[in-house]
């Protein structure tokens, strides 16, 4: 009797047991995304370093308080990240996060949605993917390629193929 007790309590491998962790997953993307905007946007306040770098860190004071605001937001991402994955993309003129899409008004709600969805669009790029536990390294790289300058209009409009980039 208590074998078949045991066999009808779900595990990971039951269908039904990854509702409740798509639910948390969802949740974990939307707080990565805002995460790594903030992290984002706080690279760009830093601007360029001495080797030109939006975001480096060559001959930055380790005392700035910018720098500090960086690394704050670095923790966060970090954090973040151990909760489970991002997955988002750029649908048009959406973005997904898990696989669903935010309405406008939830954007216009949150400015750090808001600025990822602008960076997204504005740099050409469809998907970005932070894997759970994402290394604080990658996640600052990606954070710096996110960071980088506009790209121009006329580059956009010749067709440049839409890129993804992943936090592996």
């Amino acid at each position: 009797m208590s074998h078949s007790l045991y066999s009808r309590t779900p595990t990971t491998k039951t269908p039904d047991s990854g509702v409740a962790r798509i639910a948390a997953e969802g949740r974990a993307s939307r707080a990565v995304a805002k995460a790594l905007a903030t992290l984002v946007e706080r690279l760009i306040q830093m601007g360029p370093d001495s080797a030109g770098v939006v975001g480096g860190l060559a001959d930055v004071d380790p005392a700035s308080p910018q720098l500090v605001l960086v690394k704050e937001a670095l923790r966060q991402v970090a954090a973040r990240s151990r909760e489970g994955a991002m997955l988002c993309r750029l649908v048009g003129d959406t973005l997904v996060l898990e696989g669903v899409p935010l309405d406008r008004q939830a954007e216009v709600n949150d400015p750090e949605l808001e600025g990822l969805h602008r960076r997204l669009a504005t740099l050409a790029i469809g998907a970005v993917t932070v894997r759970e536990g994402a290394a604080p390294g990658e996640l600052l790289t990606l954070a710096r390629l996110l960071a980088q300058p506009l790209v121009p209009e006329p580059v956009r409009a010749m067709g440049t193929p839409s890129r993804g980039l992943a936090a592996a």
